[in-house]
């Protein structure tokens, strides 16, 4: 990862199997690659060729979110408020565990917590949080529901160290604290102007936490809940996402949304190390049930070897090294 020039890498591959759009890519416990779309599909591809090697249909709607908990079990979120818990057997078998249908509408965001438990926000303006009990094997029980929080949920993270969880309810340009240990919220920030984004929050350390906003990034200390940083970046901030020592950003506008930013992280302090610009052509317009628009990157991982994983408005993966 220190040795990735971000201005130098080029695009080596490009996945084109989804049928609709991409909502989640996900680099799972094992070094594969995942990713789950608006055309009701799972697509975890071999991690040499990038061929799909598992493909799981069994929903009937977009799915949203995907994660993988440390027990290893794929967790879904999807646009009909089912969650849809997933246990890989072998490279290309799966079988589904259980679903979840506790939420009233649309499920955006899964994070795991503590070991066994995981939280989801929804659409219907409540957070639950699941959890599996020792004598019952496979089986998730909702354990808690956080509710009436004025406005769907699309961000969530979670502070291990203080055993809090953040909220960032969907346009409502506030995030909220709330105490795992007694369920109580804890407090508001206000004036957090970004529309909370699933990839909008990310734990820099123990207690500092990132927050991608319209004007940049703003770091947040989390024993006093407090920004102590604004950083201004032209474009804004859509995507923030951490590995090892590193951020890496890209924006939220058109033009900006198509570069990454390449950050190192020191002690509470972020250092901008290198920028690629224009990964996608910004003249590469296209109409799509008859609306024009700009092809855009949308959402963005990092492999371990520092191979950068992006995906476009246009269904489709793409895959950059150096």
């Amino acid at each position: 990862m220190d040795k990735l020039n971000i201005k130098d890498i080029q695009k080596f591959k490009t996945l084109n199997y989804h049928t609709s759009y991409i909502m989640c890519i996900l680099i799972l416990n094992d070094g594969r690659l995942a990713s789950s779309s608006d055309d009701c599909s799972i697509i975890i591809y071999e991690k040499n060729t990038f061929l799909p090697e598992i493909e799981i249909l069994d929903f009937d709607t977009a799915i949203n979110n995907i994660i993988q908990l440390s027990n290893n079990y794929l967790v879904s979120a999807c646009a009909d408020g089912k969650i849809t818990v997933i246990k890989l057997i072998s490279n290309t078998e799966y079988k589904i565990i259980s679903s979840l249908l506790y939420h009233n509408f649309s499920v955006n965001r899964i994070i795991e917590l503590n070991e066994n438990e995981f939280a989801s926000g929804s659409d219907d303006q409540t957070v639950r949080i699941f959890k599996k009990y020792d004598n019952y094997d496979e089986i998730y029980q909702c354990i808690m529901t956080l509710a009436n929080l004025s406005a769907p949920i699309e961000a969530i993270i979670y502070c291990k160290k203080l055993n809090e969880i953040i909220l960032a309810p969907y346009k409502e340009q506030n995030l909220q604290f709330w105490n795992l240990l007694f369920y109580q919220k804890i407090c508001s920030l206000n004036n957090i102007y970004f529309e909370g984004f699933q990839n909008s929050l990310v734990m820099i350390n123990d207690y500092i936490l990132g927050v991608g906003v319209f004007a940049g990034l703003n770091l947040i200390d989390l024993k006093t809940h407090k920004i102590f940083k604004r950083i201004k970046i032209v474009g804004g901030v859509l995507n923030v996402i951490k590995k090892n020592n590193f951020l890496f950003t890209n924006g939220v506008f058109k033009g900006n949304n198509n570069s990454i930013i390449k950050w190192e992280i020191k002690d509470n302090e972020i250092i901008k190390i290198g920028e690629k610009h224009k990964l996608i052509n910004e003249n590469n317009v296209h109409n799509n049930h008859n609306h024009i628009h700009l092809e855009r990157l949308i959402i963005l991982k990092v492999f371990d070897d520092g191979t950068i994983v992006i995906a476009t408005s246009e269904n489709k993966i793409e895959l950059w090294k150096n």
